[in-house]
């Protein structure tokens, strides 16, 4: 996940879809939804690890001016959901993170 905190990005999906993002906006953040799956919350050690359970981001995403940026990988935030998966098993939480966003 990259949280800009200041220029410009754009993010382009495998369908063409162009969308700028700025200070403030996230991009990757389908990757927090991925942890939020229940394997991943319950720390099913059978779906970790294996070839094929990894996200793949089909986007690509250009720099259009400097830019800084705060980077989560995928290892961050599985760390983060199985640290807070208390907090992130509530449902008004799993919603505010499920909502869909227009920087897809």
């Amino acid at each position: 996940m990259v949280f800009i905190v200041r220029g410009k990005m754009e993010s382009t999906r495998e369908d063409g879809n162009v969308v700028t993002l700025s200070e403030g906006d996230v991009c990757g953040e389908e990757l927090l939804t991925w942890c939020l799956e229940p394997s991943s919350l319950n720390g099913d050690a059978r779906t970790r690890g294996k070839p094929g359970c990894k996200l793949v981001c089909k986007r690509t995403v250009k720099c259009l001016s400097n830019v800084e940026a705060c980077v989560l990988c995928a290892a961050d935030l599985e760390e983060i959901t199985t640290l807070f998966a208390g907090f992130l098993r509530n449902h008004r939480v799993q919603m505010a993170i499920r909502h869909e966003s227009p920087f897809g």
